[in-house]
């Protein structure tokens, strides 16, 4: 029998998380203070302790037998106490030398596998955080290996492609990329030959659309600077480049606007002149006659 303590160093409080061995009216909602003996020699010096001999033990332990013996044992993690390990078993002398290094033994393997989901978890929070900014991003991103192999593409690629992750991942870019669409391989190509950033604008078209996209692709390195593949951005800049353009002509027709208003405004004092000087002449004309 026995149970495991979860503990907190921080609070200096340990919480019985599971127990096996005892019956179910005892339950795991049991809490005691790591100052407490024996608790606190296993917890902030990580050594084990052994209770040989329980009816004879000075103090009595939260969760235990009333005879036989108990061991506690320290599961370590980054240098820290993170559970504490309790064994139980009627008879004194079962916890020998031999059983007690074997212990040992386990409880270290036990904080390295914790060390190993932690890390896990981590590497799984990291992944799960780049897929949530390449399924959101608002450009389309492709990842190629140093092979020139799709290793990764995300939903703006399959929208303006038309092609799904499940069929393009794992062949290579020049066979996915291939007539209209051949102008983004020679990028990416251009990039992986160069090893330097590429930065261009290419039209295709989709299906009965024209489009102008704007392909940036980056080189990327490991961590011990050698080549290891391209990620391409690719952005649909169509109605931007519609928009300027509009706004270009735009301000073409209001500066010819702006040059007829003053040709017209340098006509008009002239033509007022000649007018005045007509309307004179026939005023004196008639007068004459």
């Amino acid at each position: 029998s026995g149970g495991i303590w979860c503990c907190d160093a921080g609070a200096r409080r340990a919480h019985l998380r599971l127990l096996r061995g005892y019956p179910s009216s005892q339950g795991t909602d049991i809490r005691l203070s790591l100052d407490q003996h024996p608790f606190n020699e296993v917890c902030h010096e990580q050594r084990l302790a052994l209770i040989p001999e329980l009816a004879k033990c000075a103090y009595s332990l939260p969760v235990s037998p009333l005879k036989g013996s108990t061991i506690l044992i320290p599961i370590t993690y980054e240098d820290q106490t993170a559970a504490i390990l309790q064994l139980d078993h009627r008879d004194s002398s079962i916890f020998d030398e031999t059983a007690t290094e074997v212990l040992k033994i386990y409880a270290s393997q036990v904080g390295k596998l914790i060390e190993n989901v932690k890390l896990y978890n981590r590497l799984l929070s990291e992944r799960r955080f780049i897929d949530n900014v390449m399924n959101s991003a608002g450009v389309g991103i492709l990842i190629t290996n140093a092979k020139g192999k799709i290793l990764s593409i995300n939903p703006k690629i399959e929208e303006i492609f038309v092609m799904k992750s499940s069929e393009v991942v794992g062949k290579p870019a020049d066979v996915i990329f291939s007539g209209d669409q051949r102008a983004i391989f020679h990028i990416i190509r251009e990039t992986m030959r160069k090893k330097k950033d590429t930065e261009k604008e290419v039209n295709f078209v989709q299906k009965e659309d024209e489009l102008i996209l704007k392909v940036n692709s980056f080189v990327v390195f490991d961590g011990d600077k050698r080549f290891s593949g391209v990620a391409t951005l690719i952005q649909d800049v169509t109605e931007t480049k519609r928009l300027s353009e509009s706004l270009r002509r735009m301000e073409k027709m209001a500066a010819i606007g702006t040059m007829a208003a003053g040709v017209a405004h340098e006509l008009r004092n002239p033509l007022s002149g000649i007018y005045t000087t007509i309307q004179t002449l026939t005023k004196e004309l008639a007068c004459t006659g």
